[in-house]
Formats: structure tokens, C-alpha cells, sequence
């Protein structure tokens, strides 16, 4: 376990860099240290290893004051993968591991490389599948390769926990997650205990146990939950807009950020056109729209430009038997507009309704107001597929669905269902 107790420290003992910091890092578990550029993570680290002076608190490792190891003690415990990736001489990869083994090494200009040095350098090379570039220098490599050569000079040290400062920094999406699953593997299989400085906050969320979050040298938040569960921590420690969402195919938050340019604002009449042609009736918007689609083969939650529906084509997402529609524009308590398009599917139960607003509703909001249409149009003994869509989008959710519209819809609803329908737009 590392403890770290109302630390402060830094390069300036009159400015320090990182002030009363307090976290625990459990033995076997996975932590990102987080935070936007001079919040403190890499002083953290050289704090950590006693190489930059600890001006108040304490760290320990395993209950043991760090200023109480000797430097090759606490490396034999406690190892380090920084930034550096440029190497000076043309060493080859073979020798950049073997530095790993210098806590192990009797002191000396010359040390002797013992036969357990050369059989755990070759053990971890093969481990991150740097083995077969044993002779080649490290220059050569590529920044992937680099990154691992010198995860393998770490763990060469054989040590209990693992502190890595940007460890993905350069690196493709290919490359971080093999180096992210190469961790991971080593905390599950091997016990290791890893401190990893992550700036991918998507990544740090799909590898990490635990996260400490920073800023301006200090803690903000720790607990993936406390610092994922919702988008207005990290809004306030980043100074940027973004959304937080559930990764659809594993357990874990993710992070979407929103670009700070906007769509300009679009009268409501302007936002779509509706076409009418024999056969065919097309709802389309003037550009993407957030919409939420039920029904039989619908999308569900997307980002959607047009909605058509043709009288007879096999092809055609939304079938109808009749293009005959009921089209009502409608106005809310709140001074927003709604458009309603209604049509009846193929079957005599099914009735197909579209509905757009300039409303800011979030995807919650989207789902309230498809249930509740669909609601009412099951009273009526009715089916059939339903799109909600909305030209502003928020992450948080709004005021419920004014009441007064949907009973507003609940009547044209009514009067769509009991009055023969024709091709005229009805008020």
C-alpha cells in the first residue's frame, strides 16, 4: 500500500507545487491520477520516490516512511516508467532493460550482471514482447516499441508497485490499448500495483480501479463513481463542456466532449421541410437532429436528418397504408414550438407519429415524451412507430414535458383517429 498524508512539496519550497495531498493507493489495484497540465501528477510521482523533498506530511510504502529507504531499497519496491524515451547512446534494447537490475547490483563503476539478472531481463523482454529486439538499438524503435522496452526496464526491477507518468504519451490508439491491457494483465496476474498518470479520461475509465483526481496541486475528487458519475466535476476541473454517457458494451462511464462552436439558431419554420408526393411523405430537418425512434427495426437513440415514409415501397423503414396526414403545430406553456405529423401505418391499429420541437430536451426527456404519447395512444387501442426530435440537445435533464402540450396532443390524437383523414393539413 502507498499513503500519502497531507503532503506538500515542489521545487520551490516558498511556491510549493502540491499542497495537503491525501490518497491511498491499495495494494493490487489500479489507479489513474488524473488532472489538466501543472496540476501536480508527475511532482506527486517524484515525491512518491523521494526525489524531490517532502516540505510537510508523509508518504509511506507498506507502512514505512519512504525517507526511511535507502534509494536502492525503495527501487527494489518501487518502480518508475517516466516520459523519457530518447535515449543519448546507441544502446541496444537489451542493455536499456538491463539498467533495471541496478538495484539488485553491487556498487561500482563496473557492475557484474549476475546469472538472475540475465534470466529476469530475459523473462520481462518476453513479457512485453521485446525479446526479438534484444540487438537492435533502441533508436530504431518505434514509439510503441520504445514504451515497451522501457515498461520492461521497470519491471526488471521486480517490483511491488509501478508508477507511470504518461505512460501512453505519443502513442496510436492501437499501441495505448496493448500497453493499457499489458498493465491490466500484470495487476491481475502478477499482483503489481499500478500508479498511472492518464490524461485519456475514456481510457483511464475502462482500465482503472480507482482514480485521483487533481487541480491546481491539489485533490478535487477521488472514487471513479465521485468523479464520473456526472459531467460537472470534470467540467469544473478541465474548463471544458462534455458530456458523460455508459460505454455500451462494458460497465464503465465515458467522457464526449462538445465542441465549443455552434449551429446557429434556425427559426422554427425554417428548421424543416415536409414533402408530399404520391406514395411517398418525407419529414426532413436542415441538419442532424438528436432523435429517438421506437418501434419494430428502429435505431433508438441517433442523430437523424430525415424521417420518410412511403405508402407501398417493401424497402421502407416506415410503411404506411395510407400518406394521408394530420399535421399540428402547436406552441407550449413555455413559448416553444412543436410540430406533430401523424399517419396511419399498415395494419388498421397502427398509427405513426413524428414529433419535432425546438425544445432543449436531454435523451431522458426524448424517452418521457415518446412514453408519454405512447401512453395515450395505447388508451386508444392503438400502435405503431414514434420518433421524438429536438434541434437543442442537453446532457441535463429539463422540466418535465409541459403538461398542456400533451394533453394538446392527446386531442388531435383523438380527433386523427375518429375523423376520416385527407391529404389536407388540419389546424
Amino acid at each position: 500500500m502507498i499513503e500519502l498524508y497531507n503532503v506538500t512539496g515542489g521545487y520551490d519550497r516558498q511556491q510549493p507545487t502540491v499542497r495537503d495531498i491525501t490518497f491511498t493507493v491499495d495494494k493490487g489495484s489500479f489507479v489513474a491520477l488524473l488532472g489538466p497540465n501543472g496540476s501536480g501528477k508527475t511532482t506527486l510521482i517524484r515525491l512518491i520516490m523521494n526525489v524531490l523533498t517532502i516540505q510537510s506530511g508523509e508518504v509511506k510504502v507498506e507502512g514505512k516512511s519512504v525517507k526511511a529507504y535507502s534509494p536502492k531499497q525503495l527501487a527494489q519496491k518501487v518502480a518508475v516508467m517516466t516520459q523519457e524515451n530518447q535515449i543519448g547512446l546507441e544502446f541496444t534494447v537489451q542493455e536499456i532493460v538491463s539498467l533495471g537490475r541496478y538495484p539488485y547490483q553491487a556498487k561500482g563503476l563496473f557492475s557484474t550482471v549476475s546469472a538472475q539478472d540475465e534470466e529476469v531481463v530475459e523473462s520481462v523482454m518476453k513479457l512485453t514482447n521485446v525479446w526479438h529486439y534484444r540487438n537492435h538499438t533502441f533508436q530504431s524503435l518505434s514509439g510503441g516499441e520504445k514504451q515497451r522496452v522501457l515498461l520492461a526496464k521497470a519491471l526488471a526491477q521486480e517490483p511491488d508497485y509501478l508508477l507511470l507518468d504518461e505512460p501512453t504519451n505519443h502513442l496510436d490508439v492501437k499501441h495505448t490499448m496493448e500497453l493499457l491491457q499489458l498493465l491490466k494483465t500484470l495487476q491481475q496476474e502478477m499482483s503489481l500495483t499500478v500508479l498511472a498518470i492518464l490524461h485519456d479520461l475514456n481510457i483511464a475509465s475502462l482500465f482503472a480501479d480507482n482514480a485521483v483526481l487533481l487541480k491546481d496541486g491539489r485533490v478535487e475528487e477521488t472514487g471513479m463513481d465521485a468523479i464520473f458519475q456526472d459531467a460537472a466535476t470534470l467540467k469544473r476541473v478541465y474548463g471544458v463542456d462534455l458530456h458523460v454517457f455508459h460505454h455500451p458494451a462494458v460497465n464503465k462511464r465515458q467522457i464526449a466532449f462538445v465542441p465549443p462552436y455552434q449551429y446557429p439558431e434556425t427559426d422554427f419554420h425554417e428548421l424543416y421541410q415536409l414533402q408530399k408526393e404520391p406514395g411517398n411523405l418525407c419529414l426532413s430537418f436542415v441538419r442532424p437532429l438528436r432523435t429517438l425512434s421506437l418501434g419494430s427495426n428502429e435505431t433508438g437513440l441517433d442523430w437523424c436528418q430525415e424521417i420518410v415514409q412511403q405508402q407501398s415501397s417493401a424497402n421502407a423503414a416506415w410503411k404506411s397504408a395510407s400518406l394521408s396526414s394530420h399535421e399540428v403545430r402547436l406552441k407550449d406553456d413555455k413559448g416553444y414550438s412543436w410540430l406533430a405529423v401523424l399517419t396511419h401505418g399498415q395494419k388498421e391499429n397502427e398509427m405513426n407519429i413524428v414529433l419535432l420541437t425546438n425544445t432543449p430536451l436531454s435523451d431522458a426527456n426524448l424517452l418521457h415524451a415518446a412514453m408519454k404519447v405512447i401512453e395515450y395512444r395505447a388508451f386508444l387501442g392503438k400502435t405503431g412507430r414514434i420518433a421524438v426530435a429536438s434541434s437543442h440537445h442537453k446532457e441535463e435533464n429539463q422540466e418535465e414535458i409541459s403538461e398542456f402540450l400533451m394533453e394538446r396532443l392527446q386531442k388531435e390524437l383523438q380527433l386523427f383517429m375518429e375523423t376520416k383523414m385527407t391529404d389536407n393539413c388540419f389546424k
